[in-house]
């Protein structure tokens, strides 16, 4: 990025479903991680996956979870669009709220 001004994000991730794509979802959650670079948004740490039950446990399975820290030039607004590009391409379905 070049001496650009860059914006700061925190981005939680987290599955508990697995893709025809990419198998469990931690798979899915790397991939997705490594496609971050394609986009102009650069991985500059994460932490380590945890697993935690469903809220409330409803017999789902449990979810795997983490936290990356981004660097990006782009805009809240397009920062927040090609994320949601990204869900989309990686398999999440939005059905309902939450």
């Amino acid at each position: 990025m070049d001496g650009e001004r860059c914006n700061m994000i925190f981005l939680g991730l987290g599955g508990n479903l697995p893709s025809s794509r990419f198998g469990e979802p931690r798979a899915t959650l790397e991939a997705a991680l490594g496609a971050l670079d394609t986009q102009h948004i650069r991985v500059c740490r994460r932490s380590q996956w945890y697993r935690s039950q469903p809220v409330p446990d409803d017999g789902q399975p449990w979810y795997v979870n983490g936290v990356a820290e981004l660097e990006t030039a782009l805009s809240p607004p397009e920062l927040l669009a090609r994320l949601l590009q990204l869900e989309h391409r990686y398999g999440r379905v939005r059905r309902e709220r939450w």
